[in-house]
């Protein structure tokens, strides 16, 4: 569980957003739930990410290293944007879930 909750300079820390916490309709976040309200924004190949992008490169190449800005920069473009000269990847659609595919 390297830096999961905990505080880990080798790999960065992470956090994950139990089922077990999400809003129903009508429900206050924090009334008995921590997370609601999730709808999709894009669905973008991982590939296009890992690879095309250079994430999974950089990713090696900062280990020991968190932060990792260079590796959140590439994340960061390839979500925010269609335009692969701007870093970014293309949306593939909601219909187009998959084992490669990054829903955000």
């Amino acid at each position: 569980k390297l830096g999961q909750c905990s505080n880990n300079t080798r790999v960065g820390s992470w956090y994950s957003i139990p089922a077990e916490g999400e809003c129903t309709d009508g429900q206050e976040i924090g009334a008995n739930c921590s997370w609601g309200n999730a709808r999709r924004v894009r669905t973008v190949n991982a590939t296009c990410i890992l690879h095309d992008r250079g994430l999974l490169e950089m990713c090696e190449k900062e280990i020991g290293h968190a932060p990792f800005a260079k590796s959140a920069e590439i994340f960061a473009k390839a979500l925010s944007s269609n335009d692969p000269t701007q870093g970014g990847c293309p949306d593939v659609g909601e219909n187009h879930l998959d084992l490669m595919s990054v829903l955000i």
